[in-house]
């Protein structure tokens, strides 16, 4: 499943031309002027608006959400060393991958 901000992205429409997934740095496919809730609290509070969807084709792939799950931990990560070290995890896994 796409995660919001990192391999599904909601934009104003038109704002970018290009955007690359933050997971695996693919670029995003878009959608534009979809009218849509654009989250949780739009769709709870039953409202939509038109802005353009970008998803990462590789999102549901199994080595897609290994490499999200390395970077959250990256970015949780208070050892500068120890995120070293996952950052060389995650370039393995998307050289891998996109081999």
């Amino acid at each position: 499943m796409a995660e919001r901000g990192y391999d599904i992205i909601f934009t104003e429409v038109n704002a970018m031309d290009a955007v690359d997934c933050r997971v695996c740095g693919a670029p995003m496919k878009v959608r534009r002027n979809v009218l849509a809730s654009a989250g949780f609290a739009a769709a709870w509070a039953r409202t939509t608006s038109e802005h353009d969807e970008w998803t990462c084709s590789h999102s549901e792939e199994e080595w897609h959400q290994r490499a999200r799950e390395l970077v959250h931990a990256i970015e949780r990560e208070p050892s500068r060393r120890v995120a070293a070290l996952r950052r060389m995890d995650l370039e393995e896994l998307l050289a891998d991958a996109m081999a």
